[in-house]
């Protein structure tokens, strides 16, 4: 029989708007967060100061520290990744990953990747099945220059995204359930009600798991 865990809120912080994502620094001194307004902050979990890093110019969809460096990178729905120099708290860079919203990014363990999905569900017939992408869907830059390391065709829209524990591969989710497993230039597919070998991300003991939970299934 499992143990009951409870929990209880131990400070409340304020920003201006909703939070759309959260990272928070090894020695949990520190979180990093995305919000609505576009703008990304750091908080001082001790204090609760915060402080305006930079902004997007729609919503910040997604945040993300990357390891063993002063750098941050943020996403958002104008379909750009920004890129913070944390030392000095300035933005360092900014590229247009996407011609549409950014809905989620994620920077590999090693800190060596960083990569973001985007898309738009258009109709593309009388059967509801999406029109195709009008452009890569899942991109894959370096995490500290910048550098567009890959890109991958997928069916839009793709609104989840992961790396393995390893960062060897990548996994991205698409709205109607079914997900790439990307790695080494290799696609696996998944649809529902089907096993996906890697990993098991198509089920997960028995039960189907949403797309959203795949980070939780590749530190796993």
């Amino acid at each position: 029989m499992s143990e009951k865990i409870s929990t209880k809120p131990v400070k409340e912080i304020k920003l201006p708007t909703g939070v759309l994502s959260l990272d928070v620094t090894a020695d949990g001194s520190t979180a990093y967060a995305a919000c609505i307004d576009g703008g990304i902050f750091s908080v001082a979990l001790e204090s609760g100061t915060t402080k305006l890093l930079g902004r997007h110019e729609s919503y910040a969809s997604g945040v993300g520290l990357v390891a063993d460096s002063n750098l941050l990178v943020s996403a958002g729905y104008d379909g750009a990744l920004q890129w913070y120099d944390l030392k000095e708290a300035k933005v360092l860079r900014k590229i247009q990953a996407h011609g549409f919203w950014s809905w989620q990014s994620a920077v590999s363990p090693d800190g060596a990747l960083v990569a973001s999905v985007t898309g738009q569900y258009i109709c593309g017939d009388y059967k509801y099945k999406p029109l195709a992408e009008r452009g890569p869907s899942v991109r894959v830059y370096d995490a500290r220059t910048g550098e567009l390391r890959y890109s991958f065709s997928h069916v839009p829209p793709v609104q989840s995204v992961a790396f393995s524990s390893d960062g060897k591969f990548l996994a991205a989710g698409e709205l109607d359930g079914r997900g790439a497993h990307l790695g080494d230039g290799r696609r696996q597919t998944g649809r529902r009600n089907q096993h996906v070998q890697f990993h098991r991300l198509g089920h997960h003991q028995g039960a189907l798991l949403h797309w959203r939970h795949l980070r939780a299934a590749f530190r796993g």
